[in-house]
C-alpha cells in the first residue's frame, strides 16, 4: 500500500511518470508489470493483457461455453435492470494489447469481443461495439505508457455511446 502511494500518489505521480518515461526513453527500462513494449510507435503493454498464464490475457482461450456463459449473465443483468425501469447497455472495452498487438507480435486474436457482442445482440443486449469503432482508425487510441484512453478515444467511447443512449428516444 505504501509503494502504490508512493508511485501513484497526487503529489508523487508526476515525477514518478516522469522518472519512468526518462529511464525507458533513454535507457530502455521498462516498469516491472511491462512485459512486452514496442519501439515504433512507443507503447508499454502491461503484464495483465500479455502474461498467457492470466485470464485478462489477450492469449487467454475463449472457449464457446465461456462466452454463452457471459452472455447468460448480461441477459440476467438486463432482465433485473427491466423490472426496475433501467435500460442496460453493454459496452465491453477492448485493452490497448488487443487492438495493437501487431506492433509487436503476428499471433491472432482470438475475436472474444465480436464474438461475444455478435451472440449478446442475438440475446437482445444492446451493445456499443467499441472494438469495432477502435479498430476501424489509424489514430493511436491509448496513451502510449498505460492504459488509459487518449482525448481521442475517450471521445469516440463517449459519442458511441450517447449515440447509442439516443436511440432509446426515438
Amino acid at each position: 500500500a505504501e509503494e502504490v502511494f508512493l508511485d501513484y500518489g497526487p503529489l508523487t505521480f508526476p515525477i514518478t511518470k516522469a522518472w519512468r518515461a526518462a529511464s525507458y526513453h533513454c535507457f530502455g527500462i521498462t516498469p516491472p508489470n511491462v512485459k512486452v513494449f514496442s519501439r515504433n510507435p512507443v507503447m508499454l503493454f502491461y503484464g495483465d493483457e500479455t502474461d498467457r498464464t492470466m485470464d485478462t490475457s489477450f492469449y487467454y482461450p475463449h472457449p464457446e461455453e465461456e462466452i454463452d456463459s457471459m452472455v447468460n449473465r448480461l441477459v440476467q443483468i438486463r432482465d433485473e435492470l427491466k423490472k426496475i425501469g433501467a435500460e442496460f447497455v453493454f459496452m465491453p472495452v477492448p485493452n490497448k494489447y488487443t487492438l495493437y498487438h501487431r506492433l509487436v507480435t503476428t499471433d491472432a486474436y482470438d475475436q472474444l469481443l465480436p464474438r461475444l457482442i455478435t451472440k449478446a445482440k442475438a440475446r437482445g443486449v444492446r451493445c456499443v461495439d467499441l472494438y469495432a469503432l477502435f479498430s476501424s482508425t489509424d489514430e493511436i487510441l491509448y496513451l502510449p505508457g498505460d492504459t488509459h484512453w487518449s482525448d481521442k478515444g475517450k471521445n469516440m467511447a463517449a459519442d458511441a455511446l450517447a449515440k447509442e443512449l439516443a436511440a432509446t428516444q426515438l
